[in-house]
């Protein structure tokens, strides 16, 4: 039998030291056949990242490791100095991360983001070359236009080109190892399903052992041929997806294959009038120029209406307009031509105090968290601000309602004084 591609055996991480330690990874082990595509699913918090992080060479400096064995491709990766992975990283193992607004500099143009992937493994190919590879890779995930995609900004593609860039990033060398990090759990369920495709398809043609880091169990049993299951930095169970799913034998693993077979049914429509209207888009349309004339239409001729109570979805391929409608709707910019109205009131030409008075009433959850969320706050912080912004209530009350909100998105009361960095990404 061959040597596998990764061997991990019994490997620990911890943070800090003495009684204050965490334990991140507790005995893991892990076996990665060349060719296999494996997913490792758990929710946040499972260790699922830092798993990953040991694999690519990007443990903080506060972590400690050990292991039993930890073999990557016939190399030791404990303990390797940043010179020796950069060894390794590119053609031995390459990383699709989860948050390309994180990951790719909003500075360089896609084309140079690109063209660093040669340079910096020192390959010496000439400009025309760097230009024809960067092209072709960019085909490979199926970019449209793609030469006029090198000289765009990471801020003018959609999320899903975004993730579809840092896929050609990653097969830039062809790697012998693709670890992906939740890859798609910022995508909508379109967008997911074609960069997913794209994935699979250069891993069938590139022959590249895949680990998929995912906490969607339903997403690594339509791709994976095996699972790892985690939970609280712990393997509880792993196998063929076939055995996994049809005879788990870990209930945490049952309960994980229950939420796949969950449909929930339809909620009764309320009755409506037309006096129920909340939001009323007409006939918008969004421009931007890009290199001077040349106009690109994001958003052309939109009309929407979203009633009191009701769920309005918006769905469509990458670069379809969906993000910049909604981003019309709240304020964020504005129609280059046609209306948006909320709650009676036209959006673009609210004055300074109205357009407060509009984003106290209208809110946004953003794409990207690592993007959103100020670093340098704790999340106590963050939340303390709107309500601090809009004055509301005295530091009492702003803690009790926190508090409330913490609880009800399911965060234990000591996430408060973490910063944004030291919570998964869920």
């Amino acid at each position: 039998m061959s040597e596998p591609l990764l061997d991990i055996e019994d490997l620990v991480v911890t943070y800090g030291a003495g009684d204050t330690a965490k334990v991140a990874l507790d005995h893991v082990s892990l076996r990665l056949e060349k060719g296999q595509f494996t997913a490792v699913v758990g929710e946040s918090g499972s260790g699922k990242t830092t798993l990953a992080n040991v694999v690519v060479g990007l443990l903080p400096e506060s972590a400690h490791t050990h292991a039993t064995t930890a073999v990557l491709d016939g190399h030791g990766i404990l303990g390797l100095s940043e010179r020796q992975w950069s060894g390794l990283r590119g053609s031995t193992v390459g990383l699709v991360p989860q948050d390309p607004g994180a990951s790719l500099n909003p500075v360089r143009t896609i084309g140079a983001q690109l063209a660093e992937v040669f340079e910096l493994r020192n390959l010496k190919l000439s400009r025309s070359e760097v230009r024809r590879r960067s092209i072709e890779l960019l085909e490979q995930v199926e970019i449209d236009n793609p030469e006029r995609r090198l000289r765009q900004y990471p801020g003018e593609l959609s999320g899903g080109m975004r993730q579809r860039v840092l896929i050609a990033i990653a097969f830039g060398l062809n790697p012998k190892l693709l670890v992906a990090d939740e890859p798609t759990s910022a995508l909508d369920v379109t967008v997911q399903s074609q960069v997913l495709r794209v994935l699979d398809r250069l891993v069938a043609e590139h022959g590249t052992t895949v680990l998929f880091v995912t906490h969607d169990i339903g997403v690594a049993t339509d791709h994976a041929s095996r699972i790892v299951v985690m939970r609280d930095g712990r393997v509880v169970e792993q196998g063929d997806v076939e055995s996994v799913v049809t005879e788990p034998r870990s209930e945490y693993t049952r309960t994980l294959i229950g939420r796949i077979r969950e449909v929930t049914p339809p909620a009764p429509l309320p009755t409506r009038t037309d006096s129920d209207e909340v939001v009323r888009v007409s006939a918008i349309t969004k421009e931007f120029r890009v290199k001077g004339r040349i106009v690109h239409r994001a958003v052309d001729g939109v009309d929407l209406s979203v009633r009191r109570g009701e769920t309005v979805a918006l769905v469509g391929e990458s670069g379809s307009g969906k993000s910049t409608t909604a981003k019309m709707i709240i304020g964020l910019t504005t129609p280059t031509g046609g209306t948006v109205e909320v709650l009676g009131r036209n959006v673009a030409r609210l004055g300074h105090r109205e357009r407060r008075h509009h984003w106290r009433e209208v809110q946004f959850v953003y794409q990207n968290p690592d993007s959103a969320l100020d670093p340098r706050w704790s999340i106590r912080q963050i939340l303390d601000e709107p309500l601090r912004s809009f004055g509301i209530g005295d530091a009492a009350l702003r803690k009790q309602r926190i508090e409330q909100a913490l609880g009800s998105v399911n965060l234990p009361a000591g996430s408060l004084d973490k910063y944004a960095a030291e919570l998964s990404g869920g």
